[in-house]
């Protein structure tokens, strides 16, 4: 396989007898490591990809495939001679339109030091068994971490996931869903952590963010004053020091001069995009689409962690305007919010209009104005700090 285009492994067509690949090792991969399509009876598990091109791991058109267990280190892009190159994902998993999957098992793997996506994949169809099948993966310092593609349901799921150190996003969606709904997931020290969009034509689009963990930095340094949490009763559990990413009273020394963004306002699409399949297409996130009026979100029992105004020039921010949301953004409503070690000043900020977003893409030729016609109401008071919450809009 070396010096070749072909993957280290590759399945196709298989569907008469079962093929299971357990506790192997890939490494060195020069282009996608292992590879699997319009095959069936496939099983995965605890396998270890190492420094492969392209793509760790990829399956299509394939069904009653279970990959559990299995940890992709470091994937990397293959370029050309005229600057174009593919793009690259940890786990690539049935993310082609037209090339679904059934009956998929995807739980417990890892992506680390991805060069693009850590794991890209159809979001679930809410409400579906597929939900319990697709949870405990985690993704580790890759530009994205976990990317909708090709859900085209009129309500999508993620749930039960986990993204650390995503040097552009944690997690993103801009599909044809009507509906989105983001929740269990724990969100750590990305550079902009949750953007999540609907998308649809001429139908109410919803947004529902709840239940989820976002904390913009890690703590090298905390003191021994925090909660007890221990159950009652139990006083043998170690409670020399909380988990480094919880409680509000860690110090605040030892960290990097970086910004980090938890969530990024959702926008409401007529259509989604289709995941670029080279460099052209990026940044992902850049919304070229017309907006959807009828639309809002709700962000309810989310939990936000350590944004704080740093060094000069940094400073972390708790809730951002989507910058690439030229035309509009729905009202949002936030309630039942917890915030551990928060700066007032790092709650909101609000981005102005670009100079770059003109012409036939945008609003002709002058800038676009949708940014600033943004409102967020907090109905409990626990996001803004107020007895009986209020609203807020960029003046």
């Amino acid at each position: 396989q070396h010096d070749s285009n072909k993957s280290a492994l590759r399945i196709i067509g298989v569907t008469h007898v079962p093929v299971t690949v357990h506790q192997c090792s890939f490494r060195n991969s020069d282009t996608t490591a292992i590879s699997i399509e319009d095959s069936a009876n496939i099983s995965f598990t605890q396998n270890l990809i190492y420094d492969a091109v392209i793509t760790g791991f990829n399956v299509e058109a394939t069904s009653d495939i279970t990959i559990t267990d299995n940890v992709v280190i470091g994937t990397s892009k293959r370029e050309f001679e005229n600057g174009v190159y593919e793009t690259s994902a940890g786990f690539s998993i049935c993310a082609e339109k037209g090339k679904s999957c059934e009956n998929l098992t995807f739980q417990n793997n890892v992506s680390i030091a991805a060069n693009q996506w850590g794991i890209v994949f159809p979001f679930n169809t809410c409400d579906s068994e597929a939900i319990k099948k697709h949870t405990g993966n985690s993704v580790f310092s890759s530009s994205y971490g976990i990317v909708n593609a090709a859900a085209d349901a009129p309500c999508s799921d993620i749930s039960k996931q986990a993204v650390f150190f995503s040097r552009v996003l944690a997690v993103f969606s801009m599909q044809n869903n009507a509906e989105v709904r983001v929740h269990d997931l724990t969100v750590v020290g990305n550079a902009e952590g949750i953007n999540v969009n609907s998308g649809g034509k001429d139908e109410r689009n919803f947004v529902h963010i709840y239940d989820c963990f976002i904390s913009g930095n890690l703590f090298t340094t905390c003191s021994d004053n925090f909660p007890d949490n221990r159950p009652a009763g139990d006083t043998d559990a170690d409670t020399d020091s909380p988990p480094a990413f919880l409680g509000n009273t860690c110090s605040r020394e030892n960290f990097d001069c970086s910004s980090r963004v938890g969530l990024i306002l959702s926008a409401s699409l007529e259509k989604g995009k289709i995941l670029p399949v080279s460099g052209w297409g990026l940044p992902l996130e850049d919304i070229r689409s017309e907006s959807n009026a009828i639309a809002s979100a709700i962000v309810e029992r989310v939990t936000f962690s350590n944004f704080f105004q740093k060094c000069e020039d940094y400073e972390d921010v708790l809730i951002r305007t989507n910058h690439s949301a030229s035309d509009m953004t729905p009202p949002h409503v936030f309630r039942e919010i917890t915030l551990h070690n928060v700066d007032t000043l790092s709650k909101l900020m609000f981005d102005n209009p670009k100079e770059h977003q003109t012409g036939t893409d945008y609003c002709g030729g002058f800038e676009c104005t949708g940014l600033y016609n943004v409102l967020i109401e907090d109905t409990d008071g626990s996001l803004l700090g107020t007895p009986k919450g209020g609203s807020v809009r960029p003046r």
